[in-house]
């Protein structure tokens, strides 16, 4: 006669998730001024309702502020009204300020800086997502379906991080990757496994290097531009309208470069607005509806003026 033993295990509890505030990812950074950064810490934000038992897409959300202030509590409504979407929110902390001119486009050297500044914030932010990729199960994120996104230098931020990797650092940045090290080992020494599958972008920009936007690297983007906006072309232009500034690419100008290589992209551009576009409510509900195609497989793209929504 044979018995069978079947082992009964505790049924796990499953319980409602609750936001987290100022959790660490990044230890032992260098400020532009020579000063110490003992730490960088971000915040989570769960949808209404979500369970333990889940898994839920995550948007990592940049706050702007010029890259010279403001911190990861200037975007907590957005964050918050973002994740009552469906998504977990993070919004992370990351080093801000550059030594800069009073007296814009007068100094040559501003460029530069504002661009190391850049640089530094996408070593910061790509060190959060390292962090949360690997601690995926800790939080409950599908790391199948992580975005990135922000408005102003947030935005401008995610159109960075999303295109300029440690290979393009090398080549247009070769300085500054020589002075603060590679992208992708600041902060920790999380291994780099994650893949960004979509950017909301509002009013923001990125630099202009020739193919840079390409088939292999074009990810999923959903832009939002005023049409009056002094500091961002709508097209290809320099930053500020200043010469001694950067080219970059914004609004149009990555709108019809992803429309030509048929890469998911939506476009709102508000004719008469100027560098802030649109309210909160109406960036969040079409970009969480562009991103829930995205992973439903109905990606879509199209180009959409004023109040129109693309969230059909």
């Amino acid at each position: 006669m044979c018995f069978a033993f079947i082992k009964y295990t505790k049924a796990q509890t499953v319980t409602e998730l609750t936001d987290k505030k100022d959790i660490a990812f990044a230890w032992n950074l260098r400020n532009y001024d020579g000063t110490h950064v003992d730490s960088l810490r971000f915040d989570i934000y769960y949808p209404t309702g979500a369970m333990s038992n889940k898994k839920y897409p995550v948007l990592f959300d940049f706050h702007g502020g010029s890259f010279t202030t403001a911190t990861k509590l200037s975007v907590t409504d957005y964050s918050d009204q973002f994740a009552d979407n469906g998504f977990i929110v993070v919004a992370p902390d990351y080093r801000v300020g550059y030594n800069h001119s009073s007296f814009p486009c007068t100094d040559g050297d501003d460029s530069t800086r504002l661009q190391e500044a850049i640089y530094r914030a996408m070593q910061d932010v790509n060190a959060c997502i390292r962090f949360v990729a690997n601690h995926a199960n800790q939080f409950n994120i599908d790391t199948s379906w992580m975005f990135i996104g922000g408005a102003s230098a947030g935005g401008t931020l995610a159109l960075n991080d999303g295109y300029i990797t440690d290979a393009v650092a090398s080549v247009y940045y070769p300085n500054t990757v020589a002075n603060w090290g590679k992208l992708q080992n600041s902060g920790n020494n999380e291994p780099f496994n994650y893949t960004i599958k979509g950017i909301c972008a509002q009013w923001g920009g990125m630099p202009y290097f020739d193919s840079l936007i390409n088939s292999r690297s074009a990810i999923p983007t959903i832009l939002y531009k005023g049409g009056k906006d002094s500091n961002l072309p709508n097209g290809i232009g320099y930053y500020q309208r200043c010469t001694l500034n950067s080219l970059v690419r914004a609004g149009a100008g990555i709108y019809d470069v992803m429309i030509a290589l048929k890469k998911p992209c939506v476009y709102h551009l508000q004719p008469d607005a100027g560098h802030t576009a649109y309210d909160d409510a109406f960036c969040i509900d079409n970009a969480s509806c562009f991103f829930k195609a995205l992973i439903s497989s109905k990606p879509y793209s199209g180009y959409f003026e004023f109040y129109d929504p693309s969230c059909k």
